[in-house]
């Protein structure tokens, strides 16, 4: 206990806590930015608001832990759970357990609340915390994978990387249509209604994993123009058939393509081709050498991104260790498709880091 007194954990209060809880942020991380600001992580959107909790010392905010409330589709069921974000302790009160006690009033927030499930990303030492005091179980490994796009660009960059030299910045280019005709990909709005009636269909191959319709996009994309996301769209037929969002960001030296999210309908390879080259194409013309994604559960997407070449990375290469939890309540407590993770459909978009 420091001279200000003990601590008292709360529920975040939005009439007095923003202000406090961004200096906090300042204090932990610096300047919040783009995707990073507090306002943009906890925004409301389609599953309502966002549940969090804070450590409060003497009327300042010293620790802070909150969840993105989010739907999910769980086995065949659609539940609400949240992907916890923004967890921070002020540097002067670390070692005190206020990183677990918060964590702790948040979680039993979110039982009460009828909350499925907690879910997220995590560094090394969060991710212990996360997994023996908080009861999450590990989700491992992580799925990244990578497709090189120009193989002598890519060593090129990665040779000025490793003596110093700063990624270039991506170049600007427009989104161009892609495919054969009967599958076309064209670019789209974030947020295309048609999106609903993708994900009706491709949602029979996602056994875990956040809904992913047009609320979502317009929450998740439509939201942020600073970040220069990309969406394209196939429709075959009478149906859309799959959905792709990019971004380009420098990355160890490289112009990287992130693969936020790729939706297809079950067996329509084709039409997953096309969205995936568009995407591809649009990097390489923004001067990207490389393309990556999290690679989704089993399903027709994740065949999509086997044949067109993009591989598993083993975890011991990758140039920062991501780790993922999970922890169930009420029914699911313990599920074991939860801990599973070929049940997990993850992409980028799932992250607060692209």
């Amino acid at each position: 206990m420091s001279a200000g007194g003990a601590e008292r954990i709360r529920d975040f209060e939005l009439a007095r806590d923003p202000a406090e809880t961004e200096a906090l942020w300042a204090r932990c991380f610096g300047e919040a930015r783009g995707g990073q600001s507090l306002a943009w992580l906890f925004r409301e959107g389609p599953a309502g608001a966002c549940p969090r909790s804070v450590a409060e010392q003497a009327g300042r905010v010293v620790a802070h832990a909150g969840v993105a409330a989010l739907r999910f589709r769980v086995e065949g069921e659609e539940v609400i759970g949240g992907y916890s974000v923004g967890a921070m302790t002020d540097p002067r009160h670390q070692g005190r357990g206020l990183f677990v006690r918060t964590a702790e009033h948040l979680y039993a927030r979110l039982e009460r609340e009828g909350f499925g499930l907690v879910a997220g990303f995590s560094n090394a030492n969060s991710h212990h915390l996360h997994t023996t005091r908080l009861g999450r179980t590990a989700v491992r490994p992580f799925p990244w994978c990578v497709h090189v796009l120009r193989p002598v660009a890519a060593g090129a960059a990665l040779l000025r990387g490793l003596a110093g030299g700063a990624s270039p910045a991506p170049s600007v280019a427009p989104p161009a249509e892609h495919g054969p005709p009967g599958a076309r990909a064209r670019p789209a709005a974030p947020d295309d209604p048609r999106l609903d009636a993708l994900w009706s269909s491709a949602r029979r191959e996602i056994k875990v994993g956040a809904v992913r319709d047009a609320a979502y996009a317009r929450w998740r994309y439509a939201s942020r123009p600073d970040a220069g996301y990309q969406a394209w769209l196939v429709q075959t037929a009478d149906a859309p058939s799959a959905w792709a969002v990019g971004r380009v960001l420098p990355l160890r030296g490289l112009v990287a393509g992130f693969l936020l999210d790729l939706l297809v309908a079950p067996g329509e390879e084709p039409a997953g081709r096309a969205a995936l080259g568009a995407f591809e194409a649009w990097v390489r013309a923004r001067g990207g050498q490389v393309a990556n994604a999290l690679r989704p559960s089993p399903g027709t997407a994740r065949r999509v991104l086997a044949r067109a070449g993009y591989l598993r990375v083993p975890e011991r290469l990758h140039p920062q260790v991501i780790r993922f939890s999970v922890r169930g309540f009420g029914a699911l407590s313990g599920r074991p498709a939860l801990a599973d993770p070929e049940a997990w459909w993850l992409s980028w978009g799932d992250t607060d880091v692209v």
